[in-house]
């Protein structure tokens, strides 16, 4: 159920009634959005501030703000020195993905990742919206970030204005489409193999197989 509608239920209980209230759904839901966005100056000021603090004991952290016209923080990126270093060695496959979106503004949260020994964030971003000019804001101050190096190659979801952003900033790159996320939609597309319990065994072990072991194009088409 929605929030707003959650809420008034709560009140008018309480109340006697939907018609005993002073106020409507719409209002309360104006509201809210105020005191959210009322909550989200607030906190990132608040972050903002830490940054700075963290910048003055390290030069090496790095942190970039966007804001639109209102003033407002529209992006906010940040890496700490540690990672900026990593990069130079660590840097030749990236991770980009936008699903992490659990905060209470709902920003997506997309984190750059690598991989040594263990998976190394070499950037993260608070970003308003997932269109194609918030990921190339985001690529862009990343580079600024670590020195201009490009990476080899990047594995993301099959978004449409993530793979746009990435031609743009990074024309020379090898794009991948990772392989969980792929792997998410095959029950949908391919729900009837799956279902039937005869065949279900077989074709899962198959299509593995097919993903996992083909060396060469040819070798997958004909698998």
């Amino acid at each position: 159920m929605n929030k707003i509608y959650l809420i008034m239920d709560v009140i008018s209980s309480l109340h006697g009634g939907l018609r005993k209230l002073t106020f409507t759904r719409k209002d309360l839901n104006n509201r809210t959005t105020i005191l959210r966005r009322e909550l989200l100056g607030v906190d990132m000021s608040t972050t903002i501030e830490y940054f700075q603090q963290i910048q003055a004991k390290n030069p090496s952290f790095f942190y970039v703000v966007q804001v639109d016209d209102n003033n407002t923080v529209k992006n906010l990126f940040w890496v700490d020195g540690k990672s900026r270093i990593a990069y130079q060695h660590f840097g030749d496959v990236i991770t980009f993905d936008t699903t992490y979106m659990t905060n209470k503004y709902s920003m997506p949260f997309a984190p750059i990742i690598g991989v040594s020994h263990q998976s190394i964030l070499f950037g993260c971003a608070l970003i308003r919206d997932e269109k194609v000019k918030s990921f190339i804001w985001v690529f862009r101050t990343w580079l600024e970030a670590i020195f201009d190096l490009h990476p080899i190659s990047i594995l993301t979801d099959q978004d449409p204005a993530m793979k746009e952003a990435i031609k743009i900033v990074f024309p020379n790159i090898t794009h991948h489409f990772c392989q969980w996320h792929i792997m998410k939609k095959v029950r949908y597309h391919l729900g009837v193999l799956y279902n039937e319990k005869d065949v279900k065994e077989g074709f899962a072990k198959e299509l593995k197989s097919c993903i996992n072991q083909s060396l060469t194009v040819e070798e997958f088409e004909t698998r």
